[in-house]
């Protein structure tokens, strides 16, 4: 009975040993093996990088891995992927570009001030003023009427200056040359000429650039009567010597007047 009783204790003690070590072994293996992530609860990547759906987690049954925090947009370039970011775009500014200005043609009456003051210099109307100069619109040497219209009350200003200095300062510049009972020749025109020229800028000699002054004023008046306002060259000359040189001289200065008629020659052709 003895030896009975030793059999089955050590048969008792041998199938728990060997229980206990069967659950060990499976424990250990258990313990071994990847157990793969539920279906459902995986971790959406994609919403942690900053997709619109971060934050939501697995919400086919409530449960899962909910996100708060800076998991969504709130990473900076270097969690986030750097390579889809975009640069920030700069706000451009369209500026309209300023308009060409309008090309300006010239009309008939655009100076009428100065028209007033060369119908008042002829004695005539505006009307007539039109009428003598529009010739000059069509000739492209002629220079246009309101620069005419600009110089002849220009050389009008210098013939009629007060006291007649000019006309003065002439005749003394023709006297030291031409005495008053010799004829004027080409060669006493050409050295006249040439003195003016030369003494004009002179500080020593001022009756030689007054003198001068006057003498291309009235040169070109006369040209503009003639060129811009069709007058003949011998209205144009009569007219002029009329107005700024017979009437300023007290009795007849020959000299001056021979001069003057030469000096036209030579520039006018005439």
């Amino acid at each position: 009975m003895i030896i009975k009783n030793k059999f089955m204790n050590r048969h008792y003690v041998w199938q728990i040993t060997t229980c206990l070590l069967t659950c060990c072994l499976i424990l250990i293996i258990l313990s071994c093996v990847a157990v793969p992530e539920p279906k459902g609860k995986a971790l959406d990547h994609k919403n942690v990088h900053g997709n619109d759906n971060c934050g939501a987690g697995n919400q086919d049954n409530g449960k899962g891995y909910n996100f708060t925090g800076n998991q969504c947009r709130g990473f900076d370039a270097g969690m986030a992927n750097s390579s889809e970011s975009e640069p920030p775009k700069t706000a451009v500014t369209f500026v309209e570009a300023a308009p060409l200005p309008k090309e300006q043609e010239f009309k008939m009456g655009e100076c009428p001030a100065l028209m007033e003051l060369v119908a008042a210099e002829l004695g005539v109307s505006k009307d007539n003023i039109k009428v003598n100069i529009k010739h000059t619109l069509a000739d492209p040497v002629n220079i246009q009427p309101c620069y005419s219209y600009a110089q002849f009350v220009i050389c009008a200003t210098v013939l009629g200056d007060p006291g007649h200095a000019g006309l003065a300062a002439l005749a003394e510049v023709v006297g030291e040359f031409v005495s008053p009972t010799m004829p004027i020749s080409d060669e006493l025109l050409a050295a006249i000429s040439q003195a003016l020229a030369n003494q004009r800028y002179a500080e020593e000699k001022p009756q030689y650039a007054t003198a001068a002054q006057w003498l291309d004023a009235f040169v070109e008046y006369v040209v503009i009567l003639n060129n811009q306002m069709q007058w003949s060259i011998d209205e144009s000359v009569v007219f002029t010597m009329d107005k700024y040189v017979t009437s300023a001289k007290e009795g007849s200065d020959e000299t001056l007047l021979m001069f003057l008629h030469m000096r036209l020659q030579t520039l006018i052709g005439s």
